[in-house]
């Protein structure tokens, strides 16, 4: 079993977050947009709670399914992401985490930033506001924050990592196949997990592996690649492959996401 809370939770410690912030100008914003916008997933008995995270990919999220689980008309691969990001939330509250799921593209109001309609840089933004907002409270343990990412979210999630804003409250990172393409080196000290694609024509593992090899040998990073797997390799309701046009696809792999379900449970942890 698992609590789920609405966006009203946690909204009155947004005053003694954002005083600290050093543009309090945009730190009440992103944190007002943050407390509007986001699903709190609690397991059952009593905090503090380790507390992870969630940043979902570019096609957003649906809060409020099944109403807004299509997303753009006529795009399955939107559906399928939006779906997943609450089932993994959810998920991840049953084995013991609280999770705290931004659901950034509706703070921006835009329905997907597939086209870049978000910059990565104010995911990174959301990123360091949440960690403000989820810090505040007796039910998180503050010891134990950790970030995970998809696709567009892993690719914030990276930008983040150059100016990790509230860096000191985070234990470890998990990207799964995050966009690689742009991002830039960081001397970070945050543990990162990256899971990849290895058949991924949305974000091509290598870039991610090129991206590995430019980075400080004191940075922790651990990477792994699963063959033959393709964007969204982790959706339980994707086909093998789907084909969105353009030359791109998704695709479930049970295998590799039950590989990666044990991995990043086991990072978590």
């Amino acid at each position: 079993m698992i609590r789920i809370k609405s966006a009203s939770w946690w909204g009155l410690a947004l005053t003694a977050s954002v005083l600290a912030a050093p543009n309090v100008a945009v730190a009440q914003t992103l944190a007002a947009r943050v407390e509007a916008h986001h699903r709190i997933y609690l397991p059952d008995g009593d905090g503090p709670f380790p507390t992870i995270l969630a940043i979902p990919g570019c096609s957003g999220v649906s809060l409020d399914s099944p109403r807004t689980d299509a997303g753009r008309p006529g795009r399955e691969g939107d559906r399928l992401f939006r779906r997943f990001y609450p089932q993994a939330s959810a998920r991840l509250g049953e084995a013991g985490f609280a999770v705290l799921l931004v659901d950034y593209l509706s703070a921006e109001g835009v329905l997907n930033t597939c086209s870049g309609e978000i910059e990565l840089t104010r995911v990174a933004q959301y990123i360091g506001a949440a960690l403000r907002f989820a810090a505040t409270h007796d039910e998180v343990d503050r010891s134990r924050i950790h970030l995970i990412g998809w696709s567009y979210g892993g690719a914030g999630l990276l930008r983040w990592l150059r100016r990790p804003e509230n860096e000191d409250l985070v234990k470890s990172a998990v990207a799964i196949y995050p966009g690689c393409g742009g991002a830039e080196p960081w001397k970070s000290s945050v543990p990162l997990l990256m899971l990849l694609a290895g058949a991924d024509d949305i974000a091509p593992p290598v870039q991610c592996e090129s991206l590995v090899r430019s980075l400080p040998e004191s940075t922790q990073v651990q990477l792994h690649s699963y063959p033959g797997a393709r964007h969204g390799f982790d959706l339980a309701e994707a086909p093998p492959v789907l084909d969105l046009g353009g030359g791109i696809s998704l695709g479930g792999s049970p295998d590799a996401a039950q590989d990666a379900w044990r991995r990043l449970l086991a990072y978590f942890r």
